[in-house]
């Protein structure tokens, strides 16, 4: 961890590497940085959510722009061109995602999402090779390749 870290307000962590958020909204990471996960873009600006994948990182900045950085086997740093403002993010594996504006989850990379998370979706989490989306109605949904264990039952 950074020596001249400070306050943090939120942390986050992925297979090799952690980024934490300062109160004055800017991201610092540190640990493994074989595919440049850990270099924050210099004009990233103020951020107000962040992710963290095996070896990618995403952040939302203040003006619900997404910006996703680092490994990329898979396509989960090519957020979609059309994707828009987004209110939540998540990071994975294999993937990404993103809540649009209008409550709609956007996946990119291996895992897709699925078309029946009944109602507008206001959080995402994300594991390896799974995700799951808290709605509006108080439901969760959950998606991946794999559910070896229950993880994506929900």
């Amino acid at each position: 961890m950074p020596s001249d870290l400070g306050p943090v307000t939120a942390v986050a962590g992925g297979e090799h590497h952690t980024c934490a958020l300062t109160p004055n909204r800017t991201m610092r990471c540190w640990g493994a940085n074989k595919d440049n996960q850990t270099q924050v873009p210099l004009d990233l600006g103020r951020v107000t959510a962040m992710a963290v994948g095996s070896s990618h990182t995403c952040a939302l900045a203040t003006a619900r722009a997404v910006r996703f950085w680092g490994w990329n086997s898979s396509g989960q740093t090519n957020v979609p061109l059309d994707l828009g403002p987004a209110t939540a993010i998540a990071a994975a594996w294999w993937h990404s995602c993103a809540v649009t504006a209008a409550g709609a989850v956007r996946c990119w990379g291996s895992t897709g999402a699925p078309s029946d998370l009944l109602g507008p979706v206001t959080t995402l989490a994300a594991g390896a090779y799974h995700t799951c989306a808290a709605t509006k109605p108080g439901t969760v949904r959950c998606w991946g390749p794999d559910n070896s264990v229950g993880q994506a039952a929900a």
